[in-house]
């Protein structure tokens, strides 16, 4: 007679009240979306490598102008998320160690002048 095996795995296992990193970025995709009335849209793309690690780059795309795709920045973290690096148009790094400090430095990097130009010039060449 065959032996039957239990299950070996908690009961808990396929429960998680953590919230992804790449999950806040297509929200703030979303919102910028919304903002906007889709004449600039927030788009996420995800790579995986072979460390382990999720690179999920964050573009400012123009549906109007052919999907044009301006690259704002990139995250990559391993599978615990945090500390993660946040890189730069230009080339710099910031680590973010905790999803609050992930969403401030977001809030900064959306506020900045640099964004903020991108998308009028964005939203103006759109309704041309």
């Amino acid at each position: 007679m065959a032996k039957s095996t239990r299950n070996l795995w908690p009961d808990d296992i396929g429960i998680s009240s953590l919230r992804a990193p790449v999950t806040i970025l297509r929200e703030q995709a979303g919102f910028l979306s919304d903002k906007t009335l889709h004449i600039v849209e927030g788009a996420v793309r995800t790579k995986t490598s072979d460390e382990n690690k999720f690179l999920h780059t964050f573009y400012l795309e123009a549906p109007a102008l052919d999907r044009y795709r301006f690259y704002l920045f990139s995250i990559e973290h391993d599978t615990n998320f945090y500390p993660l690096n946040i890189l730069s148009e230009e080339g710099q790094s910031i680590v973010a160690k905790s999803e609050d400090d992930f969403t401030t430095q977001l809030a900064d990097l959306f506020a900045s002048e640099k964004t903020k130009k991108v998308i009028h010039a964005l939203i103006a060449q759109s309704q041309t």
